[in-house]
């Protein structure tokens, strides 16, 4: 008859009856039922659940008259055999019912592939992205996701965060990104037992950056639409003396696209925002060139040396009056040609934007 209740053992522990034992989902492992010395030798057979196994041809040993048998099963557990019992029987021609020995698997594994990903909000430099995670596999407390992203014009993926280390979160927020580029974005993720594939490369868009002029001769701004229409106002501000933004214009409509500043010699940005004032995080500040003389006044001086010129002529003498004129010419002319140079256009007018979030 058999003795005991046969032993499931591997390569480093022996496991009695009803203990649990980790595994992870996709690796390959080897478990031995030992059933001990009996007459005659004992035949072992290997369940995952209900399910025979196909295991490996067993071997004996012999004490004289009784044998030992050892059967070992090697396997690839997946997760949805978490909390099933792997379960071995031994027994004889004389011995009923057999007797058994099970361990409980505790599967975990390698997060799946994310399954997608959402834009939740875009602008022209900043993409914010919603992650929807694979299986866990069982694992999720130490769940890390790792996104990779570059442009059409870049050759590598570069890591976010940049330090390579990944991410909890499954809310993506890409800053400093280049206007109108579309971009390729791909996502992993990793947990204590290993890191999964890579998903599928998904394509997104920022936006056109807006453009904002001053005409610092009418007074005019202009601005074009921000492509995101949740953004129906645009607040104009000014630049006061105490280096303190106060409003001129609060929520100028979406269809508007100019407005005359009141004083044109002081500094103005332009914002845009929601109806509930939720500003966006830009602000387009017009700046001015200053020192500039109206090249009409040149020419009007120009024109006045010319008529100098002829009226000395003819009263102080051809000769002399001539070359008195010729001079008053030339010293305009280079005069002019200094301010011109200075200069160039009457609508050379910059603009730059800061950068911060607020809402008000």
């Amino acid at each position: 008859p058999v003795l005991d209740n046969p032993l499931i053992s591997d390569t480093t522990n022996d496991y009695h009856t009803g203990s649990t034992v980790i595994v992870t989902s996709g690796e390959s492992y080897t478990f031995t039922c030992t059933a001990g010395e009996s007459r005659p030798e004992s035949t072992i057979t290997w369940y995952l659940g209900n399910t025979l196994m196909n295991a490996n041809a067993p071997t004996t040993t012999s004490n004289g008259k009784l044998k030992t048998t050892i059967r070992s099963l090697t396997f690839i557990p997946e997760r949805s055999n978490h909390n099933e019992q792997l379960k071995c029987t031994a027994g004889n021609d004389v011995t009923y019912p057999y007797k058994e020995t099970y361990i409980v698997l505790d599967v975990y594994g390698v997060p799946k592939i994310p399954t997608a990903m959402t834009l939740i909000d875009r602008s022209y430099d900043i993409l914010s992205i919603s992650l929807s995670p694979g299986c866990d596999e069982g694992d999720g407390r130490d769940i890390v996701h790792y996104i990779e992203y570059r442009s059409a014009l870049q050759a590598s993926f570069q890591s976010w965060p940049s330090d390579g280390m990944g991410t909890r979160n499954t809310t993506i927020l890409i800053v400093q990104l280049q206007p109108t580029t579309a971009y390729e974005i791909k996502a992993k993720t990793g947990n204590i037992y290993g890191i999964g594939q890579f998903s599928t490369i998904y394509v997104f868009f920022t936006y056109h950056e807006p453009i904002v002029n001053l005409n610092d001769q009418t007074g005019i701004i202009k601005w074009t639409r921000h492509e995101d229409t949740k953004y129906e106002c645009v607040k104009i501000e000014k630049l006061d003396r105490d280096d303190n933004w106060s409003i001129e214009e609060n929520c100028l409509d979406r269809g508007v696209v100019e407005y005359t500043v009141k004083n044109n010699k002081a500094e103005y940005r332009v914002t845009y925002c929601t109806r509930d004032n939720t500003c966006e995080g830009h602000h387009f500040k017009a700046i001015k060139n200053n020192g500039y003389q109206n090249a009409d006044c040149v020419e009007c001086s120009y024109t006045a040396a010319i008529s100098i010129s002829v009226l000395v002529s003819l009263l102080g003498g051809g000769v002399i009056g001539f070359l008195i004129g010729f001079i008053l010419i030339k010293r305009l002319t280079k005069k002019r040609a200094k301010q011109v140079k200075q200069n160039n256009c009457i609508n050379n007018t910059q603009y730059r934007y800061s950068y911060s979030t607020y809402k008000l």
